[in-house]
């Protein structure tokens, strides 16, 4: 709809963001279709929204997180099922948002991607987020050791982020 609507639009974007969106009706279950093809399948609004909207705002950061976990898993190619350690993934995520923060692409915090990864921890880790006011950066980092997380459900996470989402629709530029 959006390459109909606005044709100047990057078609291999939308074709990057519906990889990783579970398809309508169905339980995290992404299309089996590849390319083209996969602008053909029935996708939720809502979600379809919110990824096109994180795949087109943040595509910088997406690409090099993309890149990130091919490095971790030691690949040339992209298997968004492969799980990847969620340490590494944390820190090659916080180095990235540290080195590109100076120029002017919109980033999402590390604060916010913390968030996303914490969920495949533990649920103490979990619980800790969610009970305590303030919680320390340093203080859930322990948390990701031992624990994988896929490139799908990284961007799933993104996608059904309310975080995420606040920085996109109502940005802060302090």
């Amino acid at each position: 709809m959006i390459c109909l609507v606005c044709s100047d639009f990057p078609r291999s974007l939308i074709i990057e963001t519906v990889k990783t969106l579970p398809l309508a009706g169905r339980d995290n279950q992404v299309s089996a279709k590849t390319g083209h093809d996969l602008l053909f399948e029935q996708y939720d609004i809502e979600k379809l929204q919110g990824a096109v909207c994180i795949f087109f705002f943040y595509a910088e950061f997406m690409e090099q997180v993309r890149t990130l976990f091919m490095e971790t898993a030691a690949s040339t190619t992209l298997n968004i099922n492969e799980q990847c350690s969620l340490k590494l993934i944390y820190s090659g995520i916080s180095n990235l948002i540290s080195r590109l923060r100076p120029v002017a692409n919109p980033l999402p915090h590390a604060e916010a991607i913390l968030e996303i990864l914490i969920v495949k921890c533990e649920s103490q880790a979990a619980e800790t987020l969610k009970t305590t006011p303030l919680c320390l950066v340093s203080d859930l980092t322990p948390f990701l050791s031992g624990h994988t997380i896929s490139y799908l459900e990284f961007c799933q996470g993104l996608i059904t982020s309310q975080t995420i989402m606040k920085e996109i629709y109502e940005p802060n530029y302090t």
